[in-house]
């Protein structure tokens, strides 16, 4: 009877999590999660920083906050969506959603609610894995094996906080994306938004809330898919610049930039994305991070090449939906039954490589769009091991993630759309 433990129950873990109850065999099953429902990330924290058991805060997602993909994009398959949403939901909504597909599907039982993972390690002598966990409520410590690990603890509870020269200088508020919880610290402000992503989600939140703010600068390095570029080049919002550029140093309230301007600010937030961190995992279990948008040590993605009973689901940042989480869960728990065959470590990090390498190769231009979703289809006819897995099905699995897109980019391109989409979609 393999015994395997789930660290996390996030839309995730939970997708994990019921290939594995359905999948493996006499399969002992434990979800371990840090907070009192499920939810993962759209499980919303009041506060930012420290929580009541002085951990620090896991969601980044602020009450209120819409999701920055549309709704559809989180729907199980074997869970359909009561609310068909053309566009966005509200992140409580997707909490609610989640909560509904594990008690449907059997999972609460297996959840051990406020229990945290201290450390985790692998025991070469049991071929097991050890965990040290805290029971939140009572301060219990205890120490568990397992065959098998999961982890689906997330990848936005490590926010990247660079540092500027003369930043300690500065007069205002200085916080960073993650942190971010309600846009009136932002009235009457005087604002810089470092990044493009999460600080777009504010700056939406900010307009919503019609917080009346007195000027915002927003300024981003580089922005891979030249799509999202071009759309932001054409807001229009009041009292709003983009600008592509860099901060060079901060004296007091005056901030200087690489194009040579400067201005007086009283709020800076940084968007600038996240690290990749699992604390509780020893250094001999980390993965090699350098770059973001894969971990270097995953096995079609999600198996670690130096220890094939570590698992990692959710982890790389390319189309990133329930309906690829499914596809992750089925192939750890193929690789687990042996349905899929583990190569030698070597093939394994060579088949990693490669992957990056083919990514990496797709130049970042609005038609690479549609090389970048071949290659992803690529990569799931893989990780599932199912020939009869078409590209168009798995294309419009992930079409939804960018359709939200579609009008700017038609005005911005004189009508024009992507020819390759279009083609890989009616076939």
């Amino acid at each position: 009877m393999p015994s395997i433990a789930v660290i996390g129950a996030g839309p995730a873990g939970l997708a994990a999590a019921y290939r594995l109850k359905t999948m493996v065999p006499d399969v002992r099953l434990t979800i371990y999660e840090r907070y009192d429902r499920v939810g993962g990330q759209f499980n919303v924290r009041e506060k930012a920083g420290i929580d009541e058991d002085g951990l620090p805060v896991h969601s980044a997602v602020w009450p209120g906050m819409y999701t920055n993909t549309v709704g559809r994009s989180f729907e199980y398959s074997t869970y359909p969506m009561d609310i068909r949403p053309t566009r966005y939901v509200p992140s409580d909504t997707i909490q609610k959603y989640v909560e509904g597909y594990s008690n449907s599907h059997g999972l609460t039982p297996l959840i051990q609610f406020c229990k945290h993972v201290n450390k985790a390690w692998y025991d070469d002598d049991l071929k097991q894995f050890k965990l040290r966990i805290t029971d939140l409520k009572d301060k219990k410590e205890d120490l568990v094996t397992y065959d098998y690990l999961v982890v689906a603890s997330g990848r936005y509870a490590a926010p990247n906080i660079p540092h500027f020269e003369g930043e300690e200088t500065f007069p205002g508020t200085i916080i960073h994306s993650k942190d971010f919880k309600t846009s009136t610290i932002f009235k009457n402000k005087r604002v810089l938004m470092l990044g493009f992503i999460s600080a777009g989600s504010i700056l939406c939140q900010t307009l919503s809330d019609k917080t009346e703010y007195d000027h915002i600068l927003m300024i981003y390095r580089n922005v891979q898919n030249k799509v999202l570029e071009m759309c932001a080049q054409h807001w229009k919002y009041p009292r709003f610049e983009l600008r592509r550029t860099r901060i060079l140093s901060i004296r007091n309230s005056t901030v200087h930039f690489e194009d040579g301007t400067s201005g007086e600010y009283d709020v800076i937030l940084k968007g600038t994305g996240f690290k990749h961190e699992v604390p509780f995992l020893v250094p001999d279990l980390q993965v090699n991070a350098e770059f973001f948008g894969f971990l270097n040590d995953l096995y079609l993605g999600v198996m670690h090449c130096k220890n094939n009973k570590l698992f990692f689901i959710s982890q790389d940042s390319n189309f990133r939906n329930t309906s690829k989480w499914e596809l992750q869960g089925i192939a750890i728990a193929q690789l687990i039954t042996g349905i899929l065959e583990t190569p030698p470590k070597e093939e394994m990090q060579k088949d990693v490589e490669e992957r990056i390498k083919n990514w990496m190769n797709i130049e970042p231009k609005p038609l690479g769009l549609a090389e970048k979703m071949n290659e992803e289809c690529a990569y799931l006819k893989k990780v599932t091991g199912d020939t009869t897995v078409k590209d168009k099905a798995m294309a419009k699995i992930f079409i939804h993630d960018f359709e939200r897109f579609a009008r700017d980019v038609a005005d911005t391109m004189q009508g024009k759309t992507y020819p390759e989409l279009d083609k890989l979609l009616d076939e």
